[in-house]
């Protein structure tokens, strides 16, 4: 399982990525489409957006809060992300990501 160095702030609104660039490259792809879901039920965690940077090979999510209350009772744990995404030559990654939520 990946997991993002940065933790999380329930009180920001923030971007991760991830960088697929040696996995594109060996199969000389580009990505075409990226999903990021929050696995962890009532965590608080939303995801604002997404995108792809303009190379095809890096993915782009922002969080923000949903429940504040819920995300800050969750400080110093780890919520559980589901990321997939398709490329343009058809096929499909999926993977499991943790994001730790910053302690105060």
């Amino acid at each position: 399982m990946l997991k993002w160095v940065a933790p999380f702030d329930p009180d920001e609104t923030k971007d991760y990525s991830r960088n697929w660039t040696e996995e594109m490259d060996g199969i000389s792809d580009t990505i075409l489409s990226s999903q990021f879901v929050v696995i962890t039920v009532d965590s608080g965690l939303a995801v604002a957006s997404t995108s792809i940077d303009p190379s095809g090979k890096i993915t782009i999510v922002w969080f923000t809060t949903s429940n504040i209350t819920q995300l800050r009772a969750l400080r110093g744990t780890t919520i559980l992300l589901d990321h997939t995404i398709t490329t343009s030559g058809g096929r499909i990654y999926n993977e499991t990501i943790g994001l730790k939520i910053k302690e105060k």
